[in-house]
C-alpha cells in the first residue's frame, strides 16, 4: 500500500475522473476527503471508501468560493487529522463544438473560475500548512486541451493552459519547502 497512513483531498471526487482517483487512492491506503458541489454523489463514493477500509467523508464544497475552500482544509484537518495530498480534480468542460465568436462572457467567466481559479483556491489554501509540515503534495488535474489549443473549446483550453502554467510556477517556488507540484 504506496499511500498507507496518507490523507487526501481530491476536488470534483464525486463521479467521472475525481471518482476513480478516489478508489485508486483508498485501494492503496490513503484516507479521503471528498469535496464536490454535487454532495450526493460525495457520499456515494466515500461509503464505496469505506467498504474498502479507509476513512472518508463528503463535503458540499463550491470550490470557486474561498470560504467553502476554507472550511474544506479545516474539516479535513479535523476531520482526519491532516493533509497530505491535493488533488485539483474539479473541472468542467466549457460548452462543445461552439467556435469563440460564439461563447459567452459566461462561459468563459465559468470556465476559468471552475478549472483555473479553484486550483489557486485550493492551493493556496493548503500551502501554508504544508510549508509548516515540510513536505505536500498537489496535484492539478489538467488536460490536453490546454497545450492542443482545441478549436471547439476555447474556454475549456485556455482555462487548462492556465493550470499547467500555474503548475510550473507554484512548483518552482514551493520546491525548497519540499512540496511538490505536478500536473
Amino acid at each position: 500500500m504506496r499511500l498507507a497512513g496518507k490523507v487526501a483531498i481530491v476536488t470534483g471526487g464525486g463521479s467521472g475522473i475525481g471518482r476513480g482517483i478516489v478508489l485508486a487512492m483508498a485501494r492503496e491506503g490513503a484516507d479521503v476527503a471528498i469535496p464536490d458541489i454535487q454532495a450526493l454523489n460525495a457520499e456515494k463514493v466515500a461509503e464505496e471508501v469505506k467498504a474498502l477500509g479507509r476513512k472518508a467523508f463528503a463535503l458540499k464544497t463550491d470550490v470557486t468560493s474561498s470560504a467553502d475552500v476554507k472550511a474544506m482544509v479545516d474539516r479535513t484537518r479535523e476531520g482526519l487529522g491532516k493533509i497530505d495530498i491535493l488533488v485539483n480534480n474539479a473541472g468542467m468542460a466549457s460548452p462543445p463544438g461552439l467556435p469563440f465568436t460564439n461563447n459567452t462572457e459566461e462561459d468563459w467567466d465559468r470556465s476559468f473560475a471552475v478549472n483555473t481559479k479553484s486550483v489557486f483556491l485550493t492551493s493556496k489554501a493548503v500551502v501554508p500548512y504544508f510549508i509548516e509540515r515540510k513536505a505536500g503534495r498537489i496535484i492539478n488535474i489538467a488536460s490536453i486541451a490546454g497545450p492542443l489549443s482545441a478549436p471547439t473549446m476555447p474556454p475549456y483550453s485556455v482555462a487548462k493552459q492556465g493550470v499547467i502554467t500555474f503548475t510550473r510556477i507554484v512548483a518552482k517556488e514551493l520546491a525548497p519547502h519540499k512540496i511538490t507540484v505536478n500536473a
